[in-house]
């Protein structure tokens, strides 16, 4: 990513800055493009831009040059030859909307038109907006829709981060905002409802770099029609028939992954048994050949006796943890009384939230975090030193779009963070484990896949010891 959620403002000056020391993003006399689907068409009608540039440096001058058409995908977007003449210092784009109607089948082929696209602009600073949240009904085409828009905004991220353009996350924000339903996001499921499209400029003007405060991740109601200023039919008429959509001139043929080699009992037991010969092994790769073990039917004691030597408080922290983390997963007849602390949690699609976002613990003694992840989009989780969200927030917001970033899951090096989860790819599972601080308190833990720390954070109480 991909890219950051949203940005630190700078100090309001003659020019706006994505982050610490980058590259101004608007300059006095800048002529910038706009294109993409109805969203950017949206955007032009409504003066949104020119709108936030006016009321933040109304000494600022910036020409605005709008080609948004509803309907417009990807491979739609103009080329560089199509607007040589206007020579534009900027580009905002905005797709992934109409796209992700064609599935997740799509994804990869929409990735690399984007990041194509961006590279065909190399002396130009590139803004790649992300699609907004839908509201998914019972019908099971919308629904569809609904979880691969939140797969396609990501690939926007991706892109960013392989040409280093800036993206702007709206669907995030957005979406964490629809969760309370009133009033509502949209007026058709797909397209921004008036109500939301003030939430939808501060948080623009916020991400640019033009407003000194985060906006309040709420939609505010107005009066008159909720319709929007264009018609958007069209986007709406594909969304409820996808098979009207046009061919597309090529298409790409899918890799298959190769199939995944089961481990065996044996494998398990001797990958375990090689901890007490001095083999190197990853813990990972231990952890997992435990839980083979334990998933044996039948074989519950035979994974205890093995497993419960290794749980001993003796052992490597990484080492016992593992143990008593498998230990908790056999068949409860099967179980020590020596155990670890599992929190189970999930990842709500759709709604950017942990569906466990409070627990508490005892100070000094193990802990376990499992979170399942059946979201379109992937969640890590870190556990932070008390009252330090927000400064992680904002460390997270520096990152930047960077592959670096990417690789290091969006998680900055900072003595704030005690325990982290690596990113939980859609449909995986992650597992952390850790000894609670032995200092009772209100620990947060929090997200920081872009655009989610504000949201999608909760609390871990540590509650004192039997000793203390």
């Amino acid at each position: 990513m991909l890219s950051p959620p949203r940005c630190i403002p700078m100090l309001l000056c003659l020019c706006l800055s994505m982050v610490a020391g980058a590259a101004p993003v608007f300059q006095e006399g800048d002529e910038v493009l706009v294109v993409g689907d109805g969203f950017a068409e949206e955007l032009a009608a409504r003066g949104v831009l020119e709108h936030i540039i006016q009321s933040a440096d109304p000494d600022l001058h910036v020409t605005f040059h709008h080609r948004g058409l509803g309907g417009t995908e990807v491979a739609d977007l103009p080329r560089s030859d199509d607007v040589a003449s206007l020579e534009p210092d900027v580009i905002i784009v905005c797709v992934g909307m109409v796209d992700a109607i064609r599935g997740d089948g799509h994804l990869r082929r929409f990735t690399h038109a984007l990041v194509e696209f961006t590279r065909a602009w190399p002396n130009q600073r590139v803004l790649l907006v992300t699609p907004i949240p839908t509201e998914p009904s019972a019908n099971h085409l919308e629904r569809s829709h609904a979880l691969a828009v939140g797969r396609f905004a990501d690939a926007v991220h991706e892109a960013a981060g392989r040409t280093e353009a800036i993206s702007i996350d709206l669907h995030g924000p957005l979406r964490r905002a629809a969760v309370n339903g009133q009033p509502a996001l949209t007026y058709d499921g797909m397209h921004l409802s008036n109500s939301a499209w003030g939430l939808a400029q501060e948080e623009l003007a916020w991400q640019l770099g033009l407003a000194g405060n985060d906006p309040r991740l709420e939609v505010l109601p107005v009066h008159g029609r909720e319709e929007g200023s264009t018609d958007q039919s069209m986007e709406f008429a594909l969304r409820i028939e996808p098979g009207s959509m046009p061919e597309l001139a090529t298409r790409e043929n899918p890799i298959e992954a190769p199939a995944p080699v089961g481990l065996t009992w044996d494998d398990a037991m001797a990958t375990v048994k090689s901890v007490d010969s001095g083999s190197k092994i990853s813990i990972e790769a231990l952890r997992a050949a435990m839980g083979r073990l334990v998933s044996e039917p039948g074989r519950g004691e035979a994974a205890r006796r093995v497993l419960l030597p290794l749980a001993n408080p003796d052992r490597n922290e990484a080492v016992r943890l593992a143990a008593l983390a498998a230990l908790d997963d056999l068949p409860v007849e099967h179980r020590p009384d020596e155990s670890i602390q599992t929190i189970r949690m999930h990842a709500v699609p759709v709604k950017m939230v942990y569906d466990v976002n409070r627990f508490e613990v005892v100070a000094g003694l193990p802990v376990r975090i499992v979170l399942d992840n059946p979201d379109a989009q992937p969640h890590n989780l870190l556990v932070l030193k008390p009252g330090s969200l927000r400064a992680i927030g904002r460390e997270v917001d520096v990152l930047g779009a960077t592959k670096e970033a990417k690789a290091r899951h969006w998680v900055p090096d900072s003595p704030r963070i005690l325990h982290v989860m690596p990113m939980v790819d859609p449909g995986g599972s992650g597992e952390l484990r850790f000894i609670a601080p032995s200092r009772p308190g209100r620990y947060p833990f929090v997200c920081t896949y872009p655009g989610h720390w504000r949201m999608m954070n909760g609390v871990m109480t540590v509650r004192p010891g039997p000793e203390d």
